[in-house]
């Protein structure tokens, strides 16, 4: 029998290490974006190779600036949905233990209500035209060609 289980916490849980990734990355892109302002023009020159530094400089810093908080961004992502995930399953379960408890608790079997039968009046058909039948008695083997 095929199964599957999960472990609500601890699928939960899992997302707090994306978490710290991603803090971890948005701190270090506050650090890169503060390097453009440490480094001020007048630190390449202002002469044209200069100028020409400084722009290779901020488009360089924007660009890394950008793809860690792309990285940062899919961390996020990952870390919420691991935490939402596991939120899911522990409801689920919650609920699935919650209706069982119901269930066992009202008298129920599996056999049907606990509110008394269900069965249908004999004399109601289950289409029209078609009429209840006593069951086949089983097949013992014991046929003569």
């Amino acid at each position: 029998m095929n199964q599957f289980w999960v472990d609500p916490e601890s699928l939960s849980r899992s997302g707090h290490g994306y978490a710290e990734v991603q803090s971890r990355l948005d701190s270090l892109r506050t650090r890169i974006i503060g390097l453009s302002g440490r480094y001020a023009l007048s630190s390449f020159g202002d002469d044209e190779e200069g100028r020409e530094a400084w722009q290779g400089f901020t488009d360089g810093n924007d660009q890394f600036a950008g793809s860690v908080q792309q990285y940062s961004g899919a961390m996020r992502y990952i870390s919420d949905g691991l935490r939402q995930n596991g939120a899911d399953y522990g409801n689920s379960a919650d609920q699935a233990d919650a209706m069982s408890r119901e269930f066992l608790g009202s008298g129920g079997d599996g056999a049907g209500s606990s509110r008394g039968p269900t069965a249908r009046k004999p004399d109601v058909p289950l289409e029209p035209g078609i009429q209840e039948q006593a069951p086949m008695a089983p097949d013992t083997g014991s046929r003569k060609p």
